[in-house]
């Protein structure tokens, strides 16, 4: 046998996507906010709180510095007010504060 190679069965759908119905031969992409490694093996999963997903995603993505997300299966991230940030990536609630105090915090090793 060839190793290292993947062997796809019938019906199997690219990474990405999802098989149709547990019928079917097509493959639906995955909806914005949602993923699939494996690709109609386990259907499409939701993105979490604190990341988001275009659609066709084979992962989700962590919320930047100065975005948050609080709910899951959403395509993209709610941005901090003018001059706020947050202070780790992966944010899931609007814990944005101001520009200066989040350096501050972060420098501080107390």
């Amino acid at each position: 046998g060839v190793s290292g190679a993947a062997v796809l069965g019938c019906g199997d759908c690219p990474p990405g996507s999802s098989q149709a119905g547990r019928r079917s031969t097509g493959c639906d992409t995955c909806p914005a906010g949602k993923y699939s490694t494996l690709g109609g093996l386990e259907g499409c999963l939701p993105c979490g709180p604190g990341t988001f997903s275009g659609p066709g995603a084979t992962a989700c993505e962590a919320c930047d510095y100065g975005t948050y997300q609080p709910s899951s299966q959403q395509q993209s991230c709610l941005r901090c007010p003018a001059m706020q940030t947050t202070t780790s990536r992966e944010s899931s609630v609007g814990a944005c504060v101001p520009v200066n105090s989040a350096f501050l915090s972060l420098g501080d090793n107390s």
